[in-house]
């Protein structure tokens, strides 16, 4: 399916028309690539960095490792600095022990960023994180914005 969305990208948005001899690509939930790969495809030289989902804690499983330069297995709503969390986070907070002060892409500039994302195992999740990623599917699927793919190709 990400393949299909990276070819839909490709033709529809011409987002890979990137005049830079030596592209840079951030793809942030990346797992499982397709739309990284479409990149490559179309941008021989690209760079890309990646953020994914580590399977064990519910994300999908890389589909080829060798398209990026660099990949974060991590939860990045976790990254508490990059989301702005400035002032302490509650030690109520059910994932208070996961958050972290992590950013590892700080610093660089990127021709494309690419904020997909999906949890690939809900089962893995916690209650309260579960409904909410439910409910944000459920719209994003819903929404105007998002186009059918069938006769799309």
């Amino acid at each position: 399916m990400t393949q299909i969305v990276g070819k839909w990208f490709a033709k529809r948005s011409k987002v890979f028309n990137v005049e830079s001899t030596c592209p840079k690509v951030l793809d942030l939930c990346m797992a499982p690539g397709g739309v990284a790969a479409t990149a490559k495809k179309y941008l021989r030289t690209v760079l890309i960095d990646a953020v994914t989902l580590p399977s064990h804690i519910g994300g999908f499983e890389v589909m080829d490792r060798g398209v990026c330069r660099n990949i974060e297995y991590a939860d990045i709503t976790m990254y508490s600095k990059e989301m702005g969390l400035k002032e302490h986070i509650s030690t109520e907070h059910p994932d208070y022990k996961n958050f972290n002060n992590d950013r590892p892409f700080l610093g660089n500039l990127y021709d494309i960023v690419i904020c997909g994302g999906a949890v690939g195992d809900v089962d893995r999740l916690e209650p309260y994180a579960e409904s909410s990623l439910v409910s944000a599917a459920l719209w994003h699927w819903d929404s105007p914005m998002f186009p059918p793919f069938e006769n799309d190709l």
